[in-house]
């Protein structure tokens, strides 16, 4: 099991954002709104239409975590994120050619005769409901001032490319896992009254995961600094993003959370040199 990673400054919403072509009402400056609601719309499917470049204003900048939330890539989508010394050079990163949604099960895996049993790719029915992400771990810290995202989707049945909140940061682990007991659940949001001959009225509204856990032995330097740090730069509005496994590859879509500190408790030192701490995120959607 991977140790549970996080995300907790946005870099992408400081940054100059340009490239591609899109459509007015829908532009690219959409992308560094919190809210998921608003979306950066491409005007057709061209590949040259489809691209980010993002100019963070210095080359001193760390990023190891770039993606997009809530997008509609087709299955047979590809990317590739690029970081340099000038726009659309590769010169500092390179991811190359990757497809947006890999082979993530074996035939093994699947029912013979299942829609995705060729491909093992993640099924339409599977997506439902997930705000689905784009993230991509460059797999180390990397310094470049300019990035390039590039989706390339020609064969979009919408005839465009449709994307939500860039995110673009740092990606750290805690020295050890968070503990047993921590818990995911989908939150009703669901809305009822009662009338006054007893009839029940309902609306009916999306929920919202909401992931608990507790890093249970933080060394001095990760409770005294990142744990508490993230407290006070998040506060309850602030956005991050969790993985909470990232080998997991099967149900990642299922358990990354872009969210916000909906409940944090104190930082409690337990032993000499190490402290815990308990937090609660509730899902951006």
């Amino acid at each position: 099991m991977g140790l549970i990673q996080f995300s907790v400054a946005n870099l992408g919403d400081s940054a100059v954002l340009s490239g591609g072509s899109w459509q007015p009402g829908l532009p690219l400056a959409n992308l560094q709104q919190p809210t998921l609601a608003y979306v950066a719309r491409s005007v057709d499917a061209l590949a040259t239409s489809t691209r980010t470049d993002i100019d963070l204003g210095n080359a001193t900048t760390v990023v190891r975590l770039l993606g997009v939330m809530r997008h509609n890539l087709s299955t047979s989508a590809t990317y590739r994120v690029t970081g340099g010394s000038s726009v659309g050079a590769a010169d500092g990163y390179d991811s190359l050619t990757l497809p947006v949604w890999p082979r993530i099960y074996d035939y093994m895996d699947l029912p013979y005769g299942a829609p995705n049993w060729w491909s093992g790719q993640i099924s339409d029915a599977e997506a439902v409901n997930y705000p689905l992400k784009l993230l991509h771990d460059t797999g180390s810290n990397c310094l470049a001032r300019y990035w390039r995202l590039q989706r390339t989707d020609t064969g979009n049945v919408a005839g465009y490319v449709q994307l939500s909140r860039l995110w673009l940061g740092e990606l750290f682990s805690p020295p050890r896992n968070y503990s047993y007991g921590a818990g995911l659940l989908w939150e009703a949001r669901d809305r009822a009254e009662v009338s006054r001959s007893g009839v029940r009225y309902a609306e009916r509204r999306p929920s919202a995961r909401v992931f608990s856990f507790s890093l249970g032995a933080l060394d001095t330097a990760e409770g005294f600094g990142r744990a508490l740090d993230a407290m006070r730069t998040l506060g309850s509005e602030g956005q991050l993003l969790v993985i909470p496994n990232a080998d997991d590859l099967q149900r990642r879509h299922r358990r990354d959370i872009l969210g916000r500190l909906r409940r944090t408790e104190p930082l409690v030192q337990f032993a000499r040199g190490l402290q815990s701490v308990q937090f609660e995120i509730e899902e951006i959607l």
